[in-house]
């Protein structure tokens, strides 16, 4: 049936391609034959996507128009690359692995796999060429800060011009360069976007430079050599405009006095209230930046999830990595007079040169009354050793709703004649025979004959006791050819800065108050042995917690611990 699918699959681009002929050629010699070119006349998505994709691959070869090429291509990406991306794209040793890596980015970000037309993708070029078209400069991206929130967030809902046309009082001649900026760049005019569609709701403001708009946060830097009363007024409107953003901004428009005049207020008083209000400002909005998500599409909304990996050895030289995702249902859009919907969760590893090896999909049927949070699914994988990339995510097809998350795991090798430690585990359910009475079969995971169904969820429910499963390797054997060992698993209250910062201490058993411990003494015939235990957690309140497993082996006196946070709700 896959190969069916892909020899369709290449049938269209054949198709599409063999009626574009003339445009590829002509692309191919043209001074500027960037990509990018493909989508500035074409309205259709599944053309554009077989176009690009056609000459992403004619870049393999090693010659120097590829390179720039691909170069070119590596800029279009610098709005939407993570930081280990980035780090990637310049390992990469040779043109095949540049055009493969591109060819991997966009099919990641794929929101419709089954079909050949990439949404994103195409999104993404006709921003990019708007930007460029509008926004244009001489920096290496070839576009200003306005054009880089365009490229990441689209068109702005509202956008505003500030200074200095709309406030007439302002004495172009009594302007005076402020201490610092010498460039004199504070009497340029503001341009300000409003995305209220975003979350957080943002406001950028931008300043004109010497070559394009700047992002700025000091929002009133065209107004500090005004005269008070007109500086006053003006920032009294900024804050004014922007008080539907949120409950601080309403606070501040709530607590600024309109149409005060410095001879009632005083200067020295009025002075101060403008540069308060003004930093109070900056605060914020760089607080809400950070806040936002790095990119957003048009084409779908955001679909938060919560997923979590594990990571176990193995006897015949590979590793196993567990992938657990779960949702909640106040994040799921389940269409009007609709009470059910279809999630699909994929899983995809990569090696460290951003070429996958492995995938998985699942499809979970998630219905309005099953809770307020769901098992979504849970995929196992088997490999060889060595450093890896997990790429998940979440797609509501019916609905445009796509989350996506990547994170990076680093092997390290355990010395042969050491004691380790798996990852903890978290579980809703643990037995020895099949979950048969588990509502969605996705979920369940088998590991060393025991059915999982792990949790990815780390705020708990105090009323449904968890499973915690981990392994143990490299146990030591006694003169009867037992092993002997101990398990301490132990509950301690976490810190309210975030119990995460437990685990960097070097000795984190020094803080916190030890709350549950239970003991376990084995003994056993294998090196390596694999444990779960039912915690008890409904005497504990609410916060933050910290999670120890600890083992004890009896036979050569060496210890090792293991340390998870999670919360209770």
């Amino acid at each position: 049936m896959n190969s069916v699918k892909l020899d369709w699959r290449k049938a269209l681009v054949a198709f599409l391609v063999f009626f574009s002929v003339s445009d590829l050629s002509a692309q191919s010699k043209a001074k500027a034959g960037y990509l990018e070119n493909i989508f500035r006349d074409r309205e259709n998505v599944h053309q554009c996507t077989a176009l690009f994709l056609h000459n992403l691959a004619a870049l393999h070869d090693s010659t120097d128009y590829n390179f720039h090429i691909l170069n070119r291509l590596h800029t279009d990406l610098l709005e939407l690359m993570s930081v280990t991306e980035d780090k990637i794209w310049f390992q990469l040793k040779n043109n095949k692995l540049r055009a493969d890596f591109i060819a991997h980015f966009w099919k990641r970000r794929d929101p419709t796999r089954p079909t050949l037309a990439n949404e994103r993708l195409f999104e993404h070029y006709k921003r990019l060429l708007y930007a460029r078209d509008q926004y244009g400069n001489n920096s290496a991206r070839t576009f200003d800060d306005r054009g880089r929130v365009y490229v990441r967030y689209g068109k702005a809902d509202e956008t505003y011009i500030e200074l200095p046309n709309e406030y007439a009082e302002y004495n172009f001649s009594e302007r005076t360069p402020v201490v610092g900026n010498d460039d004199m760049s504070f009497r340029k005019q503001f341009e300000t976007w409003y995305y209220h569609r975003l979350k957080p709701k943002v406001v950028f403001d931008f300043v004109e430079g010497s070559d394009g708009y700047n992002i700025t946060y000091q929002v009133d830097q065209g107004l500090q050599t005004m005269d008070l009363n007109v500086w006053y007024k003006a920032l009294g409107k900024i804050i004014e405009r922007r008080k539907t953003i949120s409950p601080t901004f309403q606070s501040m428009a709530f607590n600024f006095k309109f149409g005060v005049t410095a001879n009632e207020q005083g200067e020295a008083e009025m002075r101060s209230t403008l540069m308060d209000f003004g930093q109070k400002y900056s605060e914020e909005m760089q607080k809400r930046h950070k806040e936002i998500p790095p990119t957003e599409s048009t084409h779908f909304e955001d679909l938060p999830f919560d997923f979590s990996i594990s990571y176990f050895e193995n006897l015949n030289d590979e590793q196993t990595c567990i992938v657990s995702y779960g949702i909640e249902n106040k994040s799921i859009k389940f269409g009007k007079h609709k009470s059910e919907v279809k999630l699909q969760f994929s899983t995809a590893l990569s090696d460290s040169f951003y070429n996958v090896f492995a995938e998985e999909n699942a499809t979970t049927q998630i219905n309005k009354s099953d809770g307020t949070r769901n098992m979504a699914a849970a995929h196992k994988f088997d490999f060889r050793p060595g450093d890896f990339y997990v790429f998940v995510e979440a797609l509501n097809s019916e609905n445009r709703q796509l989350g996506k998350k990547a994170t990076f795991m680093k092997h390290a090798v355990r010395p042969a004649d050491s004691l380790g430690l798996s990852s903890i585990l978290f579980a809703e359910n643990i037995s020895g025979s099949a979950l048969i009475g588990a509502a969605n079969s996705n979920t369940i995971v088998e590991r060393n004959g025991v059915f999982i169904q792990p949790t990815p969820f780390r705020n708990l429910d105090k009323k449904s006791p968890p499973f915690v499963y981990f392994e143990i390797y490299g146990l030591d054997k006694n003169d009867e050819g037992k092993t002997n060992y101990n398990i301490d698993y132990i509950v301690k209250e976490g810190k309210d800065e975030g119990v995460s910062k437990i685990i960097g201490k070097l000795n984190p058993f020094d803080s916190g108050k030890t709350l549950i411990q239970i003991s376990d003494n084995r003994e056993g015939n294998n090196h390596r042995d694999s444990a779960f235990v039912q915690l008890d957690l409904s005497r504990l309140k609410k916060g933050n917690y910290a999670l120890y497993v600890r083992v004890r082996d009896e036979v050569s006196n060496k210890m090792q611990m293991i340390v998870t946070p999670f919360s209770l709700n």
